[in-house]
């Protein structure tokens, strides 16, 4: 059945009521599975006494409080001019002067055009087919998560490989994936085999730059293209380490993102219903076209599931240039730790910041339709209508962006897809909801481990065709 089109899915089975309670809000709220390192107990403990902004070492400062996060990154990150070119520096001359942001600037163009048009048909039909080619097999699903997410995301950065670079590509996301997902104190292993094929990655990236550029391949709505023009000034080998970098971003995060998404699904089958009676009516070509509109409920489980689920869950970022953060002293050479993590579950910013509650981001009109049973309790009530302030604290003035919600991180580095993110993850969920479901062998066994980013361990299950 293709998604792109106007054919609809099979509606879900019919529910006795389409809407949740209160009080079912209420009981599906769970304690959350999951094995916290003591790293992290250490520096939420010191962060809630300390005002987010403490030294754990002369020469690196945690950073955890969000204006001086925000603040930090906008001053670090000032100057975001592409390194000179190989040829170049080699002959000792300067390049032509190319920065990040003017990148940035074409690629969020392009994503723009590509969400909201045929690529996101294309999008949900490839996470289709990923789905039937699976068919009914036992396996991690998390592992399923990740090569649903890889595979249909490579065609949009760069699209036309021969189906040799391809598999080079996808072989580089799972080496890049496999250190990604490692556990702490695994042994490392691989290195030179995950070089190796980076470098013939690259090779690849390479030729089809190059080949569109002479125009003898033909030019595609993908990440890849946005380069082509900019060449003169870019040059292939600046071109090729641009496009990697974003091949590498979408090695692991968007694949662990989605199985924190299956996990809290596969916990709570209310909410499942109740997002399968939103999505069954509409086609991804309608929910891409205004994803937060078209299916209010689905974008608020996301948002809430990006809250609690953060990642990467430390970043560690070197100081480029001295600097004053709030009443710290940095140097260039220093090092800055943030952490989106902790920042979400800070509890002087957020209420019951370790309970998945995505009624929190419910705006106040909708929050007023909530029903109540009778006998519920007024703080269960209030919970459901204080859409107005989902954290502890609002912003002091509209002028004030440092938002303690950062799943993407900061500007000027935040993540360029943010808006693709989301659509995958609501793609993800109509999917798993509508036309196929997701058992878990054994879902008491199931818990997260907190590493480089969360791992869901005994996520072992089926995804079967309804």
């Amino acid at each position: 059945m293709p998604l792109g089109g106007g054919t609809e899915p099979r509606s879900p089975r019919p529910m006795s009521a389409r809407r949740m309670s209160c009080g079912q809000l209420k009981r599906e709220t769970m304690q959350q599975p999951v094995q916290v390192p003591e790293i992290f107990r250490r520096l939420q403990q010191r962060s809630e006494n300390e005002g987010g902004l403490f030294w754990t070492s002369p020469e690196e400062l945690c950073v955890f409080e969000p204006r001086a996060a925000q603040e930090f990154n906008r001053r670090n990150f000032a100057d975001s001019t592409l390194s000179d070119r190989w040829i170049d520096l080699l002959l000792r001359r300067p390049s032509p002067p190319v920065t990040w942001q003017e990148l940035r600037v074409a690629w969020t163009d392009q994503l723009r055009h590509m969400v909201s048009g045929a690529a996101s048909g294309q999008l949900a039909q490839a996470m289709a087919s990923h789905c039937e080619s699976t068919g009914e097999r036992t396996g991690d699903l998390g592992n399923w998560a990740q090569e649903l997410c890889g595979r249909s995301l490579l065609p949009l950065v760069i699209d036309g490989l021969s189906p040799r670079e391809a598999k080079i590509a996808h072989r580089d996301r799972r080496l890049k994936t496999e250190q990604l997902l490692a556990l702490p104190g695994a042994p490392r292993s691989g290195l030179w085999l995950s070089l190796w094929t980076q470098l013939r990655l690259g090779q690849g990236v390479r030729r089809q730059l190059r080949q569109r550029a002479a125009g003898r391949s033909p030019r595609r709505h993908d990440l890849a293209d946005c380069l082509v023009e900019l060449l003169p000034r870019l040059g292939l080998d600046r071109a090729v380490d641009a496009l990697c970098s974003i091949l590498t971003a979408i090695a692991g995060p968007p694949g662990a993102a989605a199985t924190c998404l299956l996990f809290e699904l596969s916990r709570r089958p209310q909410w499942r219903h109740r997002l399968a009676a939103e999505l069954a009516p509409l086609t991804p070509i309608q929910l891409a076209k205004a994803p937060a509109r078209m299916a209010p409920l689905t974008h608020d489980f996301v948002k809430e599931s990006l809250r609690l689920w953060s990642l990467p869950l430390l970043m560690v970022r070197p100081v480029l240039v001295d600097m004053t953060i709030g009443d710290q002293q940095l140097r260039a050479g220093q090092r800055v730790l943030l952490s989106p993590y902790l920042m979400h579950r800070d509890a002087q910013r957020w209420r019951r910041a370790e309970s998945l509650e995505p009624e929190r981001w419910r705006r106040p009109a909708q929050a007023d339709k909530c029903p109540a049973d009778q006998e519920e309790s007024q703080e269960t009530v209030e919970r459901a209508r204080d859409a107005k302030c989902p954290m502890a604290s609002e912003p002091t003035s509209k002028s004030d962006h440092s938002s303690p919600y950062v799943p993407f991180g900061w500007a000027p580095r935040s993540c360029l897809g943010a808006n693709l993110a989301i659509l995958q993850l609501m793609l993800l969920c109509r999917l798993t909801t509508t036309r196929y479901r997701v058992l878990v062998d054994q879902p008491d066994k199931t818990h997260v481990v907190l590493g480089t980013v969360p791992r869901v361990l005994g996520f072992e299950g089926r995804v079967l065709r309804r």
